[in-house]
């Protein structure tokens, strides 16, 4: 078993990066090797490897589902929490939803967490949706939410969060409304479980089996891509969003020059980019 002594070398620092790229799209620093080092000898000890050879001997076979996955959650970056950028969710609150029920654009409302993580963005949302009720009460509501990790997605769908997870964000009026306490953890009202569906994907990959989205979340994981990436992503995201749709990205993020589809506009203290 992998002991917490041993060392990654330069040259499978290289090999990590490449196999990081390939199955995630993040890119990772090959001359950051206690980073790397750090991230994965939890994944060696987990799946009882001897060393970052073997390790990169499987990734690079891809035989083994359980492997590929621990490397994965290892590599990607889970930091989220509830009301993350509260702008995005004013934003939705009092500028969009009422312009999509206002323009009549449909019976059906889909919206889409890209990069959810453990699901606080798709909770959110369901909290400024709650809020909305009366105002989408003849409006079916469809809220998806991606993510590349397995174990973020499970966590998601289960809605089970500790109490500092529940305290990031959320008010105790909040906390008190849609959470059940069970034992130490906090779990999400039923119902917001049954309107979000959580699924894994790589969103660098082919989306044709998604649907196409009136909003979508797509917030600070652009800093994680190189630049060809970013432009892929985003068309990719595009290809999903409905025309006049709209997409969120991160509070510091700007689109790729490249991407023509959308168009940036203003409101509620954020930039959100419209489908055209």
């Amino acid at each position: 078993m992998a002991k917490s002594v041993f060392r990654v070398s330069e040259s499978e620092a290289e090999k990590l990066v490449k196999l990081a790229r390939r199955y995630t799209g993040v890119a990772l620093d090959s001359g950051r090797l206690d980073f790397i080092q750090a991230r994965l000898l939890p994944v060696l000890n987990a799946c009882s490897l001897e060393c970052f050879a073997d390790l990169i001997r499987l990734l690079e076979v891809g035989e083994s589902d359980s492997i590929k996955n621990a490397f994965i959650d290892a590599i990607t970056t889970h930091e989220t929490y509830f009301y993350r950028e509260p702008s995005a969710f004013t934003l939705l609150k009092n500028t969009i939803i009422p312009r999509y029920v206002r323009d009549g654009r449909g019976p059906v409302l889909r919206i889409c967490s890209a990069a959810c993580s453990t699901g606080q963005e798709v909770y959110s949302i369901c909290m400024v949706l709650d809020e909305l009720s009366g105002m989408l009460d003849q409006v079916r509501i469809r809220i998806d939410g991606y993510d590349i990790s397995d174990a973020c997605i499970s966590t998601a769908r289960h809605g089970s969060y500790t109490a500092y997870e529940v305290n990031r964000g959320l008010s105790l009026v909040d906390v008190s409304k849609y959470f059940e306490k069970i034992g130490s953890r906090y779990v999400i009202v039923e119902r917001f479980r049954r309107m979000a569906k959580f699924k894994t994907l790589n969103l660098l990959g082919e989306l044709g089996a998604m649907p196409a989205y009136d909003i979508i979340f797509c917030r600070n994981i652009m800093n994680y891509f190189e630049s060809g990436d970013r432009v892929r992503l985003f068309r990719n995201l595009a290809s999903v969003t409905v025309q006049g749709g709209v997409m969120i990205a991160g509070g510091a993020e700007i689109l790729p020059k490249e991407i023509k589809e959308f168009e940036s506009h203003h409101g509620d203290g954020c930039v959100y980019y419209q489908r055209v």
